[in-house]
């Protein structure tokens, strides 16, 4: 047996005739012992024309130019010229120019808001009218769009949020937690011109959807129902405040005393009976009062004035 080992080695040893100077290693042919000088003991000496990188081959050269032959061509880019954007394509124009045009595939049954695809739509009636959405926030049960919406509105409820530096509206003085909702305010208290107006009464409603809310009023519709009772109600904010009432869950919760109230309203009105603050006014007795209901109260029951 060690005879037949070593013969084979003798055979491999008497086969490799080309010797490397360098470090000796032994090959068959020619040109193994030349392609082992090249790749291991000389510098790269072939450059790429188009990148500059260097290869010890030209093989490894050939190779790799060959994958700056397949490189796609740079696509052709759209700019849209409503706004200067960039698309890649041209159905991605098109479809980014409808947005512009407002030109939706589909609308809302509820409030008439048009969208592009049906996903979008099942998340916006789900959240907003429904009240059937898979992101509800746990500390207020608010519906939310989707994730994102969800993880944006949970920062609300943070310390670090609620104690955070306000931001004041310059045409009234108001303050607010967010620059959101100073743009809301201005929208809805300093630019009138931008509000909906009902052709029935006249009212002035800041959006579209509260238009379409305020008009099941006039038609006696209540397209929002409660899954615990089944009663309906004209508008979306309203069902939620209803639903409350059955789970019993009360979130905006008073830090100066036990109390907890299912609106913020409420909220701020019980808090003015910490501070002392009574900001409405009876014009015939000059009596102060923590909230309008309670001046309206007061009015009816001692002055005989509805």
């Amino acid at each position: 047996m060690l005879e037949e080992l070593y013969d084979l080695l003798k055979v491999k040893i008497e086969k490799e005739e080309f010797i490397c100077d360098l470090c000796n290693k032994g090959f068959a042919k020619s040109y193994q012992l030349s392609y082992h000088v090249k790749t291991r003991h000389q510098d790269a000496a072939f450059e790429c024309s188009t990148c500059g990188k260097k290869f010890k081959t030209t093989r490894q050269l050939v190779a790799h130019t060959r994958c700056h032959a397949t490189i796609k061509k740079e696509k052709e880019l759209y700019q849209c010229e409503i706004c200067k954007k960039v698309l890649g394509s041209k159905q991605g124009l098109v479809s980014h120019t409808k947005r512009h045009l407002k030109i939706y595939d589909m609308t809302c049954e509820f409030c008439g808001k048009g969208f592009f695809c049906a996903g979008s739509l099942r998340l916006h009636v789900n959240s907003k009218h429904t009240g059937k959405s898979n992101f509800v926030c746990n500390v207020c049960s608010r519906p939310c769009y989707d994730k994102t919406a969800l993880k944006n509105h949970m920062v609300k409820h943070t310390a670090e949020y609620k104690n955070r530096s306000k931001v004041k509206c310059t045409q009234c003085g108001q303050e607010f937690l967010d620059d959101k909702y100073l743009r809301i305010h201005l929208k809805k208290k300093h630019v009138p011109d931008n509000r909906f107006v009902c052709d029935l009464c006249g009212k002035k409603l800041y959006s579209k959807s509260g238009l379409v809310d305020h008009m099941n009023v006039h038609k006696g519709l209540k397209p929002h129902k409660c899954e615990f009772c089944g009663i309906g109600f004209a508008n979306s904010t309203t069902l939620r405040l209803h639903v409350r009432r059955h789970t019993g869950h009360r979130p905006y919760k008073c830090k100066l005393c036990d109390r907890a109230f299912n609106q913020s309203h409420s909220l701020k009105v019980h808090l003015r009976l910490h501070t002392g603050e009574k900001p409405f006014s009876c014009n015939v007795c000059a009596r102060s009062f923590v909230s309008t209901s309670v001046l309206k109260s007061h009015m009816k029951c001692n002055h005989k004035i509805d």
